[in-house]
């Protein structure tokens, strides 16, 4: 071995080792965070989030489904009730994340993606899925693209397939939970 590298039989020890060639910061004694009591007041932003009385209330809004076409058409099993909401466009989210190492396609990808899924940019549009992180990314998707009338359905699918009073379209499979 050359000249200052430890010999591994020297420090059988791999945290022993490590710290010897730098790796580990020494020790130190960090003291405790005390926990202080406070309130948290949270206060929903109606820009971003929608509920679904507002969808169902809305024909002008348009609805993209952001989950797989399968869970679109019903054929996988999520929820008790399986589909997608009415008027809903399906668009599955991995049609908008970009290539290597890209987090999203460019602008001018995303703004083809969304026109040809049939979206102008007057539109009000509502982005969902099952719990809300893929709605989420559709959400971001859109604005980078210059939309600015997007909405979060954050209860998404999960919500609204547990509430008998609100119509679902595709309803494939039927299971009980």
């Amino acid at each position: 071995m050359g000249p200052g590298i430890p010999r591994p039989q020297e420090h059988s020890n791999p945290f022993r080792l490590c710290r010897v060639l730098g790796l580990i910061w020494p020790r130190t004694t960090i003291p405790p965070v005390k926990a202080e009591r406070k309130s948290f007041d949270q206060k929903p932003n109606s820009e971003l989030r929608i509920q679904a009385s507002e969808i169902t209330g809305n024909a002008d809004v348009k609805v993209i489904d952001l989950r797989s076409a399968d869970e679109f058409q019903g054929k996988i099993a999520t929820e008790s009730r399986t589909g997608h909401l009415p008027r809903a466009i399906n668009l599955p989210w991995t049609k908008l994340l970009g290539e290597k190492g890209k987090f999203l396609k460019s602008e001018e990808d995303l703004s083809q993606v969304f026109s040809q899924a049939g979206l102008r940019h007057d539109n009000s549009i509502v982005t969902y899925c099952s719990y809300g992180p893929r709605a989420a990314v559709g959400y971001v998707a859109l604005r980078q693209a210059g939309y600015s009338k997007v909405r979060v359905y954050d209860g998404s699918f999960h919500e609204w397939s547990r509430r008998a009073d609100l119509p679902v379209e595709g309803e494939g499979l039927q299971i009980e939970l």
